[in-house]
């Protein structure tokens, strides 16, 4: 523990890692702290600059990781809408600040990765254990038994309101937060520790079963069930994929035993994949939505419309096709697919999905498992929510993009160190040889 705190480092280097470490810990939390945090390390980072670092923003990483941001600057030059343009280059400017606050500051992330993604990991299962204290003590001033904790009036949104943060948003940390504790302690710890980490695994989990952000527990089934046996061999791959499976069995056999659950996991979900309206449902079925989003596409499928017309663009369309619930409650698109299509063609579509499948190769090529699992979760959230319009989606989506590509890059390039030290020391010694037998 004194380690983490109290790192043998520089003053600046300390201060970089307690910034980082605390931007997580105040993610799940009011924007405002985030925004406080990452403002104090710009400055921290703007004071502490040094002109070798430059050289850093001129990777090839960089920018990659800014090129979604980019692609808004530009789709603001034609957008009808100038204000919601200028106001989503406002929420986006984090996707920028990010890489090049990451990349020109000269922290050794691989030092402190572990203590910043624990940090992130222990504030959302804090979190869920507030929401549950909550939940309860509800209960007990209504004089409703525990079971009542599985109602609809305890599920979803109403679960995450008390923090004011929608409930996807927060399964999405809560999913990330239930990989980086499997992958310690996997790795290897103490027996306390391993307690520790168990004891909050089962809590994020009864978490994102009560949140029931369907997105998010398919992306991390997909991902312990497929992704995970794909990086081991021979018996560990046979033993793991035999436990993922019958975890996953339990899982589903848990959700169809309560109908609240069994309504919410697969009855909705049937609805919202429908072409049609549910009988004696006022909400639209998402499918219909992204229906009505592909027609307004196709008017325009190159370079789209512009940064923030979206909603402006599918009132019409709503309205046109009777989809008044969406229609009165300015819904987008929800998919971010579909919004870059709307925004800026396929020529948008191609710059994301080409930032994300780099992150999935470099993700692969180090056999990284939690870049793996956080890019899962943007992938399969990014279906079904506008993930990078709002504030808590883009916080999360730079932050940890940004952090584990730079901590694999420092990581390969200490390797090449090592080997060229090598290498070296080998050359030294052979000459050495041959000039004593000389």
């Amino acid at each position: 523990m004194n380690t983490v705190f109290h790192p043998n480092d520089t003053l600046t280097n300390r201060l970089s890692f307690y910034h980082l470490a605390l931007f997580g810990v105040l993610l799940p939390f009011d924007r405002f702290y985030s925004e406080l945090v990452l403002i104090s390390f710009l400055l921290h980072t703007v004071i502490s600059l040094r002109k070798q670092q430059v050289k850093n923003l001129f990777r090839i990483e960089v920018l990659w990781l800014v090129s979604v941001f980019l692609v808004a600057l530009v789709c603001t030059l034609y957008t009808f809408n100038k204000q919601e343009g200028f106001k989503l280059l406002s929420r986006q400017l984090a996707i920028v600040l990010f890489p090049v606050l990451l990349f020109l500051n000269p922290v050794d992330l691989r030092k402190y990765a572990k203590a910043i993604f624990l940090s992130f990991a222990f504030s959302c299962t804090l979190v869920v254990a507030y929401l549950y204290a909550d939940a309860i003590q509800v209960l007990q001033y209504h004089h409703l038994p525990l079971s009542a904790l599985l109602s609809p009036a305890f599920m979803n949104h109403n679960f995450s309101e008390p923090i004011d943060m929608h409930a996807t948003y927060l399964s999405l940390y809560m999913g990330l937060s239930v990989a980086i504790f499997s992958h310690y302690l996997i790795a290897g710890t103490k027996r306390i520790t391993q307690l520790v980490f168990i004891c909050a695994l089962c809590l994020l989990a009864l978490g994102l079963l009560q949140l029931a952000a369907r997105s998010v527990i398919i992306a991390m089934l997909l991902f312990f069930c497929f992704a995970v046996p794909f990086f081991l061999q021979g018996k560990r791959r046979k033993i793991y994929a035999t436990v993922a499976i019958s975890i996953s069995l339990v899982v589903v056999v848990v959700i169809l035993a309560s109908a609240t659950l069994r309504t919410r996991y697969f009855d909705l979900l049937k609805d919202d994949l429908s072409e049609n309206t549910p009988e004696y449902s006022i909400a639209d079925a998402r499918m219909k939505r992204w229906e009505v989003a592909w027609e307004v596409v196709k008017a325009s499928p190159l370079v789209g419309y512009g940064s923030g017309d979206e909603e402006d663009l599918l009132q019409e369309a709503y309205f046109q096709n009777k989809l008044y619930d969406s229609y009165l409650h300015r819904l987008n698109a929800h998919n971010q697919y579909l919004s870059f299509l709307l925004m800026g063609g396929v020529i948008a579509l191609a710059v994301y999905l080409f930032t994300l499948a780099a992150g999935v190769r470099m993700a692969i090529q180090q056999k990284n498992l939690l870049f793996l699992a956080f890019l899962f979760l943007i992938i399969t959230v990014s279906i079904s929510e506008n993930i990078l319009f709002r504030n808590k989606g883009i916080f999360f989506y730079s932050f940890f993009f940004s952090l584990f590509v730079r901590v694999l890059i420092q990581q390969k390039i200490a390797a090449k160190l090592q080997v060229q030290e090598a290498s070296t020391g080998n050359l030294k010694r052979k000459t050495s040889v041959f000039t004593m037998n000389k």
